[in-house]
């Protein structure tokens, strides 16, 4: 098989370009370059030979081979014995290596919120950061937490990535690879065992089928107690039964034509929505007390079932002048979950939704093969995805009336969640509110893209791309039949400009401006405007890269300016999920990146983001009626506030640092070798909601893992969350809901355990 990319420099371009409009702050970030460069030249002109040389890491996030060092974006990547040096299973994990870059996992195991550099997800919206596996994007962010095993790299790039991956990717873009079929045969088992009953199994096998054909098996199963309890129930609530399984076939079928195919399978049973009132310790509610960690008492054990199936196939074709590439894919993802929507000890009301989306999209494109100055690529996208929503609230219309009376004052309650449960009915659900419903949104949407790169001499290159996205989508309520209410069309054309400038080959100074776009979508109820509009984000970034020291120091840093237009938002109003917007937001932030191989033992690893951001403008109203933002949450009459603008950007750390090493010796003695590694992940100066009135305590996250590794098998021991530190994964505000109390869903405890293998 030919089809290969070539290693030497003039193979490594970036892409990226299309002018839209100049943004007010890029006369001050034109000096950061100068700044960056001064600080990189008194690095490199220390010269110590005790340091090691870093491995030279090649990414494939743009569908071509680039250098890690010349591609002119902020990218962290995470090849395969890194991850397994870190103990990644998860996006999460992921999340907690990397600065300004953040992963909330709450309610059910679909429900999750990725934030990157200040742009961020929220319930029933599409994610800011495009997720692709083996070249597939993720079509439901139900699929985002799913495990990641067997995986060869990860590769995560920042700042607006659409004019390569489309919409949807305005803050970033994910690339997980996982491992290739072997021609030699091979395979290995593991085993976990942890605290909470934890238990795991893992296994591979890959080798040749003939005929220039080759395969790989692998999987796993796991089965998880938790660790925390409900007091009502007296039940653990976080369990998890998990289980994988993927094909993957690669095929030179002749010499110029090459198939790879992958079909995968997931099947996840959980404990959901485990969120508990903030109380204090005479069970009376608090406002704001985001430090004060209440028990789980609600009394319905929450679950949730997800099964996610993909099959995937790409084609690669040498043509001689350009490579022809094809990938076909077809996914369906189905998420369902029940429980507790008051919280309480005592039987009120219950909530259950069933998610669904099944989708194919076909891309083809054309990428130049490498060798000279130019090189480019061009293509077009199609896909086409159902997804359906059907939702259930149910309730007892008598202790609907026992439980509000409980709560208000003026009905002589105490504001505490346990006065007159005693008294509560034992009948069965007599309500049914209107605001729960099934719908239907189905949507077509279709791209042609294009890119060039050029490099001027040894040390100047430029990239321009160019992506034209739209995304049609129609509406309908399903409740008995598919009535339509809403048909909109998002389209964006989404350029990206790249200039890089390479004064010696460890060093690449880059400034970059790019434009991405979310696709706006429908509410799911009929009291608030159905459809919101597309988010647009447009950002401006300057940054180095280099390698010092003989290759044994990587020092990158990185400034950012974005401005958002239509900045989508979550809030519930009367209970219903409803997504709204701002119409301008903006930030800006730093990040810095120091990795080292001290010596054949010693590595360390340092990183560190800070943002500055800000709602520039009040919100769209997400209903008809002449009733403000504020009336239509508890924000009115609330003395603490004063508005949305001027506000912080909420999910956004205003800061977060992680910083690490490792150990490695040979014991000759045991023949083996010992590594040990240790991980803090640190953030701080978050609001969790728009209005800015509860604000996350910091986080201080410790991790270990120390192996001994014996060639053909290896244990480890490992320990996440080590000191144990109690932290919310989301917490939401009394003043964005329908109760009468702040919510807490409760981040993991420590988690301990040991991990054996063997490989064959």
């Amino acid at each position: 098989m030919n089809i290969n990319f070539n290693t030497d420099r003039t193979s490594y371009k970036r892409n990226g370009f299309f002018f839209r409009r100049p943004l007010s702050s890029a006369i001050a970030l034109t000096l950061s370059p100068l700044m960056m460069w001064q600080a990189s030249s008194k690095v490199l002109a220390a010269d110590d030979n005790s340091f090691m040389e870093l491995e030279e890491v090649v990414i494939t996030a743009r569908k071509r081979n680039e250098s890690l060092l010349e591609i002119s974006d902020s990218v962290v990547v995470m090849t395969d014995e890194k991850i397994t040096d870190a103990g990644i299973d998860s996006v999460e994990d992921v999340s907690l290596l990397v600065p300004n870059f953040s992963f909330v996992n709450t309610q059910n195991p679909g429900t999750v919120f990725i934030n990157m550099r200040g742009i961020g997800q929220f319930r029933n919206a599409e994610p800011p950061v495009a997720i692709v596996v083996d070249g597939v994007q993720l079509t439901s962010t139900d699929a985002i937490s799913q495990e990641l095993y067997d995986v060869q790299q990860i590769e995560v790039l920042k700042g607006p990535q659409g004019a390569f991956f489309g919409r949807n990717a305005p803050a970033g873009a994910i690339n997980i690879t996982t491992k290739a079929p072997s021609e030699e045969s091979e395979g290995s088992i593991e085993v976990k065992l942890g605290n909470g009953s934890y238990q795991y199994l893992r296994g591979l096998v890959s080798g040749s089928l003939g005929d220039e054909t080759y395969a790989r098996l692998s999987g796993s199963i796991s089965d998880y107690d938790g660790l925390l309890g409900n007091i009502t129930l007296h039940e653990k609530v976080d369990f998890a039964q998990d289980k994988n399984l993927r094909l993957r076939i690669i095929s030179d079928l002749t010499d110029t034509v090459a198939l790879d195919f992958r079909a995968s399978y997931s099947e996840l049973n959980s404990g959901s929505s485990y969120f508990t009132p903030i109380v204090d310790e005479n069970n009376r509610t608090l406002d704001g007390a985001t430090d004060v960690f209440s028990d789980i008492q609600g009394d319905i054990l929450g679950e949730s079932d997800r099964e996610l199936s993909e099959i995937a196939l790409k084609i690669d074709a040498d043509l001689g002048f350009a490579t022809f590439t094809s990938v076909s894919s077809y996914t369906d993802t189905n998420e369902s979950f029940s429980q507790d929507i008051d919280f309480s000890v005592a039987p009120i009301l219950d909530f259950s939704q069933a998610r669904s989306v099944e989708a194919w999209s076909e891309e083809v494109r054309l990428n130049s093969n490498d060798g000279g100055d130019w090189q480019w690529q061009i293509g077009a996208y199609y896909l086409s995805s159902e997804r359906t929503i059907r939702t259930s609230l149910r309730g007892n219309l008598a202790n609907v009336l026992t439980w509000q009376n409980a709560w208000n004052p003026s009905f002589g309650g105490e504001h505490n969640p346990l006065v007159g449960f005693s008294e509560f009915e034992g009948a069965g659900y007599d309500l049914n509110p209107a605001n729960a419903f099934d719908t239907l949104e189905e949507s077509n949407a279709y791209a042609v893209f294009g890119n060039l790169s050029y490099d001027l001499n040894e040390s100047w290159s430029l990239t321009a791309a160019l992506r034209y996205d739209v995304d049609e989508r129609d509406f309908y309520d399903v409740l008995g039949t598919k009535n339509a209410i809403g048909s909109e069309k998002f389209s964006e054309a989404q350029p990206k400009f790249q200039v890089s400038y390479q004064p010696a080959d460890s060093i690449n100074i880059y400034g970059s401006w790019g434009v991405g776009f979310r696709s706006g979508g429908f509410n799911q109820v009929l009291n608030v405007t159905r459809s919101y509009p597309a988010e647009v984000v447009e950002t401006i970034e300057f940054g180095f890269k280099s390698k010092l020291s003989d290759n044994a120091i990587s020092l990158n840093a990185a400034l950012f300016y974005t401005e958002i237009e239509d900045r989508q938002d979550f809030t519930f109003i009367a209970g219903a999920q409803t997504i709204f917007t701002f119409p301008t937001a903006e930030l800006y932030g730093l990040e810095i990146e120091l990795q080292s191989q001290v010596t054949d033992s010693w590595e360390i690893f340092a990183s560190v983001g800070f943002i500055e951001s800000e709602i520039t403008s009040e919100p769209v109203r997400p209903e008809a009626d002449n009733r403000s933002f504020a009336e239509l949450t508890k924000l009115d009459g609330n003395s603490d506030f004063g508005g949305f603008k001027g506000n912080d950007i909420p999910l956004t750390y205003g800061w977060s640092t992680s910083i690490g090493a490792q150990y490695v010796t040979a014991l000759p003695s045991l023949d083996a070798e010992l590594k040990v590694r240790i991980d803090y992940s640190g953030r701080g100066d978050m609001k969790w909601e728009a209005h800015n009135l509860d604000e996350q305590e910091d986080i201080h996250l410790l991790n270990l893992r120390a192996s001994l590794d014996f060639n053909n098998y290896y244990i480890s021991f490992w320990a996440e969350n080590l000191t144990d530190e109690d932290y919310w994964q989301e917490f939401v505000s009394n003043e964005f809901t329908a109760l009468n109390t702040d919510l807490g869903f409760k981040a993991q405890p420590r988690r301990v355990g040991l991990t054996a293998g063997l490989r064959f």
